[in-house]
């Protein structure tokens, strides 16, 4: 029997219900993950990338170019995750994005990063 606590919706569990158990051992780490990645993006990411990723954080009208739009699908389907990787960890110059975006390789380590990340392919609708 798998005890699935803190899932995000009945049809979730329901999903996890027909799984095996390895595959509930994954979904409940990549939830962990998730839910990790979460924490740190609304402490180090949201103020400039909004709370939904929309590029509206608060200090998002202060910067030009705008941050990043993390809830547009179409936009994020075209980065890879070491493109994302490398883009939190060195900042935006590192990418010849806006210096204006950090880098967090200083405060975030690879697992925190590579949270974040998981986080952030779960905000495009």
């Amino acid at each position: 029997m798998v005890l699935f606590v803190g899932c995000r919706s009945e049809n979730n569990a329901a999903q996890k219900a027909n799984v095996s158990d390895n595959e509930a051992t994954l979904y409940e780490v990549v939830d962990r993950r998730e839910l990790i990645g979460e924490r740190l993006y609304r402490t180090y990411c949201a103020g400039c990338h909004g709370e939904t990723g929309e590029g509206d954080g608060l200090h998002s009208f202060t910067l030009n170019p705008p941050p990043a739009n993390h809830a547009d699908s179409a936009f994020m389907s075209k980065l890879s995750n070491d493109y994302l990787f490398k883009v939190i960890s060195n900042g935006g110059a590192s990418v010849d994005k806006s210096a204006e975006m950090p880098t967090w390789r200083d405060v975030l380590n690879k697992n925190e990063i590579e949270n974040v990340i998981i986080y952030i392919r779960t905000l495009p609708k």
